[in-house]
């Protein structure tokens, strides 16, 4: 960290400020919302095995970044054989739904 910024947060406590976080201002919004990310979760769960592509036709106002974002930020997903996965699940239903897989690309 640069002496300069320590020094005007120093200047900014004597002057009186004790929050240290930012100050709300203008600028851009942000896009997710709450309602988006609900919209995302049900089409995620829909189609787990999504692309960034797929988003675009549902969601054109928004960039192919935001409902990656979504989906790994806000709603805790992560990629397991292709498919995402809850991050919460367990090791056991993280090794089933990976024998599972398996045991289907294997079928005749």
């Amino acid at each position: 960290m640069r002496a300069g910024m320590v020094r005007k947060w120093v200047r900014a406590f004597e002057d009186g400020h004790v929050n240290v976080h930012d100050e709300e201002r203008n600028g851009r919004p942000c896009v997710i919302t709450e309602d988006l990310v609900q919209k995302v979760d049900r089409k995620v769960r829909k189609n787990r095995r999504f692309t960034t592509p797929y988003f675009s036709n549902d969601f054109p106002k928004i960039s192919r970044s935001v409902p990656y974002g979504i989906v790994t930020e806000h709603l805790n997903y992560f990629k397991l054989c292709s498919l995402w996965a809850d991050i919460y699940a367990d090791g056991t239903q993280k090794l089933e739904t990976t024998n599972e897989r398996i045991r289907i690309r294997q079928m005749p």
